[in-house]
């Protein structure tokens, strides 16, 4: 199955991404809620949740609920940038804090005040480190990685600076893999 790392730049591409996830979840028929009970019963599930989702447990395993998946160790194959910490906070005190990987995160403060150049020139290479650091700890979850998605704003600061950082660190350290 393909796999594909979801990467959230700036406060756009972390709000998507926190509108995303749960609608992921949704798909794959899993409830956030553990009075819900699961609708499929087949392995089917957990081999089309590899696509966004890595668990360090290989053999089959139940998923119905957020409990369940938590339980499973399975973690969202997200990584999330942002210079405030403002929105990427929501995924580490959130519902769904259990499937980030806060080996995955990276944020400062105060952010690049809706300025493309202090995305790209100040805080790109300051934290093109740390940035590649947690994308090759999301690559080596991965069996088959097929691509990166990005989710980031064209206008603005963080996510369109940074968001273009990123893209262009992609390609240095990652050429052979497709960038969505």
């Amino acid at each position: 199955m393909s796999e594909f790392i979801i990467i959230q730049v700036g406060q756009c591409g972390n709000q998507i991404g926190s509108a995303m996830w749960p609608l992921v979840l949704e798909e794959y028929d899993i409830s956030l809620f553990p009075e819900r009970k699961k609708i499929s019963s087949d392995n089917l599930n957990q081999k089309i949740l590899s696509s966004f989702f890595s668990t360090s447990n290989k053999t089959d395993f139940s998923c119905g609920t957020l409990a369940e998946l938590i339980n499973n160790k399975v973690k969202a194959r997200a990584v999330c940038i942002d210079m405030e910490d403002s929105v990427v906070a929501r995924f580490k005190q959130g519902v769904l804090r259990d499937i980030f990987d806060k080996k995955c995160f990276v944020t400062n403060y105060p952010g690049s005040g809706n300025n493309w150049a202090e995305g790209y020139h100040e805080h790109g290479p300051v934290y093109a480190g740390k940035i590649i650091d947690a994308i090759r700890h999301a690559v080596e979850r991965c069996d088959s990685l097929h691509g990166f998605l990005l989710l980031f704003s064209t206008g603005g600061g963080t996510g369109s600076g940074l968001g273009t950082f990123v893209l262009k660190l992609l390609a240095d350290y990652y050429p052979e893999i497709e960038r969505y």
